[in-house]
């Protein structure tokens, strides 16, 4: 449960807002009614939220705010208060306020809202702290971490940062090396030929040689990938020590040389042994022994050499000069077939990497010969034409002063057809994931975008490794509201907790267009049942909106329509009634009797005008919206109106169009036919002009009039206000609100009034010359 402290100097409101807040069960609220209360309390900043008014005697609520925020920066802080004047909410939320929440309205609409804001400030509190855990958690694997890593700017290749293994096979501390170029320490010939970032790997896997700060060598297997930092370009470097592996390889080369020493030695004995078979007769029982001592090395040396599970073969720069049996068995042929050729035979004409076999298999051995052994994959040829990959690793050894290749062979045929399957079933995986319309994404538990598919990039036009790697809530898609954030961060914590989460979320566009989405957050379990990865996937349901909206939009015509046509037409019934009784009363004065009568015949055409209006409206059900003439607005709405002794006077609106129904000629008669009821005995003239506010319109309808008290300039606008029917101005803000237009009254009490409307940008245009 969570405590919350309200600080109000109006106790019917603190006790009222005590019952709302309690009544779900999360809240504890404490009331005080002065900040001085409050200040003194020794509690105060122990509470999760505190919730003050504005405006109380002695110390108000911004200053109780500022008082709050001397001691601590994290504690939210919600000012609910009655005023709502825009300096007020910009004083605090400067001064360090969560959320600002003016009184007023329904009762249980104002508490939901603040119980709501509660919450949401807790949580963005509980989500800082939790960020902060995480930094620590991160820093930790960093350093604990048993290979060497470093973090590099990818423009300079100066190093950023260091973990403490890496510190240590370098030989140097971590402050010494910040700042040092990595070619200092890794690959120092490879200046400006970084696989990362001067060649466009996107990986570099590959074994090299450290050099440590006292010009010691280690050999090493590194593995370098591209990161974004900061939206800045990086390079993670990862490095394992490989001097064991070396050295045993070098145990192996000299133990096969020594073997070979001895075989030759031996060799040498044998054939002095023949040659002085006739001089050393005598000494036959001795030579029988050397004879057999020879023999067992044979045996000894031919056991290693044919045993191996790898074909083995010597070879000089240009021919195989001896081979195993697993060698011929390997390249299906007979010895004869391969001892005394060359290398190219058993190769196809290009490698996998369409580079020429024969130029390629001179540079491999060229290298070898020259010193440094060479470990690569390779497709051969058998004998028979049918080509298997190998893995092959060369090394030099020196024989009577001459340099030959000791090569080990391995077949990998079944392991590189099931890498290509594996392959194969990714890229089908990749197709679907890339070909689906709906966008889709792959998250860690911890919210880090792991993956998106074509269809979400391309919407913000952005390249997998410019999200990749990044917080979900930090890319691109979520980026603007703060809000929306918080919101994704909170249904990450829950999917990772093995929630289903769903709900509507809005994505602009590259191109600046908007949609509405259904998004979803699902957990993957692994088969132990534990969550590995998060699916994010959004549909756009931005039409499905549009249509509900399109509907809504529907209904509240037809309900303007129907209260726009009654009140015309109650009006003119009005008239006509009155009209008639005069025309009653005057009797046999045919004079004044048929001046009445035309004036009840114009209030019965403007009858039928509506009913013709309504008619039409009906048969072509819900009007969509057209470009429509100011001017012709204007006047068609005028002559509808008795303008006798007012002068109607238009400037600057020739040519102007306004994008809106068949509802927006309303607007003018209504605004005309107000001024007219409110005439008094000053007025003299109507004026509509109009002029550009920045993108948008300014048409301003005004007139010399008594103008509108003060108090009641947002009264006009209510159901029900004046002294007629009160639909007139009400009617006139509906009508415009359908088209996303805006209506005021500005005008000053004793000098007339003037109604100023305000149409959007894209709402207007200048009609073409000609048209």
């Amino acid at each position: 449960m969570y405590r919350i402290l309200y600080v109000d100097d109006e106790p019917g409101l603190l006790e009222i807002a005590k019952l709302f807040l309690e009544r779900s069960g999360e809240f504890d609220v404490t009331t005080m009614t002065s900040v001085g209360e409050a200040v003194k309390s020794p509690d105060v900043l122990l509470f999760d939220v505190i919730v003050s008014d504005y405006q109380m005697p002695g110390m108000d609520g911004i200053a109780f705010l500022k008082t709050i925020r001397e001691k601590t920066k994290d504690l939210p802080f919600i000012l609910f208060t009655g005023k709502g004047r825009e300096e007020i909410v910009v004083e605090a939320i400067n001064n360090g306020a969560d959320f600002y929440i003016q009184k007023g309205g329904e009762p249980k609409v104002q508490f939901v809202e603040l119980a709501h804001k509660i919450r949401q400030a807790i949580r963005r509190r509980k989500a800082e702290n939790a960020l902060a855990e995480n930094r620590d958690y991160l820093n930790q694997i960093f350093s604990s971490v048993k290979a060497g890593i470093l973090v590099i700017d990818a423009d300079t290749h100066r190093i950023l940062d260091v973990n403490p293994t890496a510190a240590e096979l370098m030989h140097d501390s971590r402050e010494n090396i910040i700042g040092k170029e990595c070619h200092r320490y890794v690959c120092p010939a490879e200046r400006g030929k970084c696989p990362a970032t001067d060649l466009g790997h996107p990986v570099d896997n590959s074994e090299r040689v450290l050099i440590t700060s006292d010009k010691k060598q280690v050999p090493i297997i590194k593995y370098v990938t591209s990161v974004m930092l900061s939206g800045k370009p990086a390079l993670l470097e990862t490095f394992i020590d490989n001097s064991e592996r070396k050295q045993s390889e070098e145990a192996l080369h000299l133990a096969y040389g020594a073997l070979q020493k001895e075989r030759r030695e031996l060799q040498a004995a044998y054939e002095q042994i023949a040659a002085a078979e006739e001089e050393l007769r005598g000494q036959y029982d001795e030579l029988a022994k050397s004879n057999e001592h020879v023999r067992e090395s044979e045996e000894k040396f031919r056991t290693l050499f044919e045993g191996a599970n790898a074909a083995i073969f010597i070879m000089d720069r240009g021919k195989f000069l001896e081979c195993n049996q697993r060698t011929l068995e390997i390249f299906g042929c007979s010895r004869d077939r391969l001892i005394g050729h060359s290398p190219r035979e058993f190769s196809p004409e290009f490698q996998p990497d369409k580079r020429p076999s024969a130029e390629k298999a001179g540079e491999m051995i060229d290298a070898a010969i020259s010193g440094k052994p060479q470990v690569f994959e390779w497709v051969h040829l058998r004998c028979n034409g049918t080509p298997f990959f190998a893995e092959v690793s060369l090394n030099r050894f020196s024989f009577q002063g001459h340099y030959y290749l000791h090569a080990i062979v391995r077949d990998i045929t079944e392991r590189k057809e099931a890498e290509e399957k594996v392959k194969e079933s990714d890229r089908m995986i990749r197709a679907v994931f890339d070909s689906t319309f709906q966008f889709t994404g792959l998250l860690s538990p911890e919210g880090i975008l792991l993956d998106a598919n074509r269809t979400a990039l391309e919407f913000v036009g952005l390249s997998y490794h410019e999200v990749v790697g990044r917080p979900f809530w930090e890319t691109p898609w979520w980026q603007g509201d703060e809000k929306r954030v918080q919101q994704l961060r909170q249904a990450v914590r829950d999917a990772a907790g093995g929630k289903f989460v769903r709900y509507e979320a809005g994505f602009e566009s590259v191109s600046g267009a908007w949609i509405v989405t259904d998004f979803s957050l699902k957990p993957i379990l692994s088969a132990e049942g534990s969550i590995i990865r998060l699916i994010a996937e959004a549909r756009d349901v931005s039409g499905l909106r549009k249509a509900e909206g399109a509907y809504r939009e529907a209904n509240g015509k037809l309900s303007i329509l129907a209260s726009v046509t009654s009140h015309d037409i109650n009006n003119q019934l009005t008239a006509l009634d009155g009209f008639l009784e005069l025309a009653k009363a005057e009797g046999e004065n045919p004079k004044t009797t048929g001046e009445y009568l035309q004036k009840a015949q114009k209030a019965v055409e403007r009858i039928r005008y509506q009913v013709g209006f309504l008619r039409e409206y009906e048969s072509l059900g819900s009007h969509t919206a057209t470009w429509q003439d100011v001017l012709a607005c204007a006047r068609s709405s005028a002559r509808e109106l008795d303008f006798s002794g007012i002068s109607l006077e238009v400037s600057r609106v020739s040519g102007l169009e306004i994008y809106a129904d068949s509802l927006f000629p309303k607007v003018f008669f209504n605004l005309f036919d107000n001024a007219l009821r409110y005439r008094g005995t000053k007025m003299t003239r109507i004026t509509l002009s109009a002029e550009k506010s920045e993108n948008a319109l300014l048409i301003v309808c005004e007139d010399d009039g008594d103008g509108v008290a003060a108090d009641e300039k947002e009264k006009i606008f209510e159901r029900g206000f004046g002294k007629n029917t009160g639909l007139g101005l009400f009617l006139v803000r509906d009508i415009l609100s359908l088209n996303g237009i805006t209506i005021r009254e500005t005008g000053m009490p004793g000098k007339g009034a003037r109604f100023e409307i305000l149409v959007p940008p894209g709402g207007w245009r200048k009609q073409r010359a000609g048209s």
